[in-house]
């Protein structure tokens, strides 16, 4: 699992953060930054506060933008919204933790197509949905039929979900960053 310690950002002591707790994050760094309420119920409300002090979509969109250009941009976009889709709702998830981070991105890297972006993250985020941590592909195993050995047909749509994030970033950077 992919860990960082924040310590490492300018303001930050050394907790620790996984990858898998990022779309919980985005979700509600986008609730606050766009009505300052961050009543998801999901969420402790010790998260909630924290991610509002510390400016968490503006401290993801920095992140975002270190690995990005003008040119890569959509590229970026499409491979992190594939892989965190491959374990997460496109629709539910991704999307409304990502789209809102367009604005703030553009304006760090120094300009950028918004249209082009925002297809990104779209395309890059649905590629992947069936992988078989994300709910299609859970669907997918779960109706099976009983003869199909369920094993393999989770490594199958697991190794298909994985590729298709590096498909879509690909796909992504040539029709929206490169034509």
């Amino acid at each position: 699992m992919a860990c960082w310690r924040d310590s490492a950002l300018p303001g930050r002591r050394g907790r620790l953060f996984s990858i898998t707790s990022l779309p919980k994050v985005l979700l509600v760094s986008a609730d606050t930054s766009s009505s300052g309420d961050t009543s998801s119920s999901h969420v402790r409300p010790r998260a909630r506060r924290y991610i509002r002090t510390k400016g968490g979509m503006d401290l993801f969109t920095t992140i975002l933008a270190r690995f990005s250009t003008q040119t890569s941009v959509t590229g970026v976009m499409g491979f992190v919204t594939g892989l965190i889709s491959v374990y997460s709702s496109s629709s539910g998830v991704v999307l409304p933790a990502f789209l809102p981070t367009i604005p703030g991105l553009i304006q760090k890297i120094g300009g950028g197509d918004p249209m082009a972006i925002a297809s990104s993250v779209n395309v890059g985020a649905h590629l992947v949905d069936v992988s078989p941590l994300s709910t299609l592909g859970a669907l997918c195993i779960a109706n099976a039929a009983v003869s199909e050995d369920r094993k393999a047909l989770f490594n199958k749509l697991m190794i298909w979900g994985l590729s298709m994030s590096v498909v879509g970033a690909l796909v992504c950077w040539v029709f929206f960053g490169l034509l």
